[in-house]
């Protein structure tokens, strides 16, 4: 976490890491000028931002990477008077700040990438490797109806209104927009906190205590209920105050009430509790809770890296169509599946560069030859990593029909890249009919 100490002239800011184990060094005390009131820590740097307090002190961005191995890559940028940073995050590549007016994003060496208009009042920014996420407000409140369930605290909020809020998640490193709709919140909540587990799922949390997760597969896109907090509660006024999650449980502060923000000294005990889905249904639940959450998140998986892959296949045509082969090939070598490096081969065929089409097919050889070594003598090198939504339809399809209803149509939009013809205008491999 980052916390500041304040004086008289100046502050000073300490990150400071749960797992002393993350990092081999200390990071070192930044003395605070600016007055940050913001921030966000990501695997190489932290961001932070101060606000904007009259016409001498403008809203000021900074980002100070942990280690570098070039002097001066630590930087800042000054809003202009009246634009002022309302939240930050940090990805793998990327700074992102959300303003009264605009998105910013930057590369961690402060290079502008993009600036977008805010499509509401801004509520949260949040990062995971190449994902940005943007919560925003999408309306007026809407009246919430009492409730004789929970707390008296929790009647208090279900009498008054619930926000109207709406998301939107980006992939930076192909600049496209994956998801975006409603963020659904529980009557007459707040948001509290918005991440993305361990393994790349968004999720928030509001302040009654329920966990939702968004699943790229779920009925098209849907947000699904991960936890309650009043479930796991062992005193009525207890509150969990999440911190992250993993595949399996939530991490979080307990405090007496909502109401109680966890201290900063002495370091607040990190808990955690295992995720359920509320089952409703005949038979053992916690099983059931198993099977759903393993496929929300298998399916979550491959979706997010055929997104991905639709994006950079894009960026592969725009590339070639340019002339600029060695980013094509570049593109070309972080592709997630065998079948979209065959797309990109037959686009590079199909657009006539024989030297580009002869690299990326010394790529396909490599990598099925790696996936052949990797899954033994025999082995079908399709059924490995690249190759996975081939691989989940026969699995799946042991387990549950319904499963693998899903699993064909995974398997199917990975495969429309080794099918697709050579037009004179080549299309989209993944493009969804």
């Amino acid at each position: 976490y980052i916390s500041t100490t304040r004086g008289t002239d100046f502050n000073s800011i300490e990150v400071v890491f749960h797992d002393i184990s993350a990092r081999s060094s200390r990071i070192p005390t930044l003395t605070d000028y600016y007055g940050f009131e913001l921030g966000a820590l990501g695997t190489r740097g932290t961001v932070l931002a101060s606000p904007e307090k009259g016409q001498e002190s403008p809203s000021v961005l900074m980002y100070r990477p942990f280690e570098s191995w070039a002097a001066g890559t630590e930087w800042t940028c000054t809003f202009p008077q009246g634009e002022e940073v309302k939240a930050v995050t940090v990805g793998t590549t990327f700074a992102a700040a959300a303003t009264n007016r605009h998105l910013r994003v930057y590369t961690l060496a402060g290079n502008p990438q993009a600036v977008l208009a805010l499509p509401g009042q801004v509520v949260a920014l949040a990062a995971n490797e190449s994902w940005l996420a943007l919560i925003y407000h999408d309306g007026e409140p809407t009246r919430a109806g009492g409730s004789d369930n929970g707390t008296q605290e929790e009647a208090q909020h279900a009498a008054t209104y619930t926000q109207k809020l709406a998301f939107a998640l980006y992939d930076v490193s192909s600049e496209a927009q994956v998801a975006q709709g409603a963020v659904p919140l529980s009557a007459g909540a707040e948001l509290e906190w918005v991440g993305f587990s361990e393994d790349g799922i968004l999720a928030t949390c509001d302040d009654q205590g329920c966990i939702r997760g968004f699943f790229f597969e779920a009925f098209g896109g849907s947000w699904t209920p991960l936890f309650n907090s009043r479930d796991a509660r062992k005193a009525e006024t207890e509150h969990h105050y999440v911190v992250g999650l993993s595949q399996r449980e939530v991490f979080c502060i307990i405090t007496k009430s909502a109401r109680h923000v966890p201290q900063v000294e002495p370091r607040p005990i990190i808990s955690t509790m295992p995720l359920a889905i509320p089952i409703v249904a005949d038979g053992p639940a916690a099983l059931q809770d198993e099977y759903l959450q393993s496929k929300l998140r298998q399916s979550a998986g491959i979706e997010m890296q055929l997104q991905m892959d639709r994006s950079l296949l894009k960026l592969i045509q725009a590339a070639i169509k340019g002339d600029q082969l060695e980013k094509a090939l570049e593109l070309a070598a972080v592709l997630n599946f065998q079948k979209s490096l065959e797309g990109a081969l037959k686009l590079a065929n199909a657009m006539r560069k024989r030297v580009l089409a002869e690299k990326i097919g010394e790529l396909v050889v490599s990598r099925s030859a790696a996936e052949a070594a990797m899954m033994g003598p025999g082995a079908d090198a399709g059924a490995g990593k690249y190759g996975k939504a081939d691989h989940l339809s026969g699995s799946l399809g042991k387990e549950n029909q319904q499963a693998n209803v899903f699993s064909r149509k995974r398997a199917a939009a990975a495969a429309t890249a080794s099918d697709m013809p050579a037009p004179k205008t080549p299309k989209n491999p993944f493009a969804r009919t």
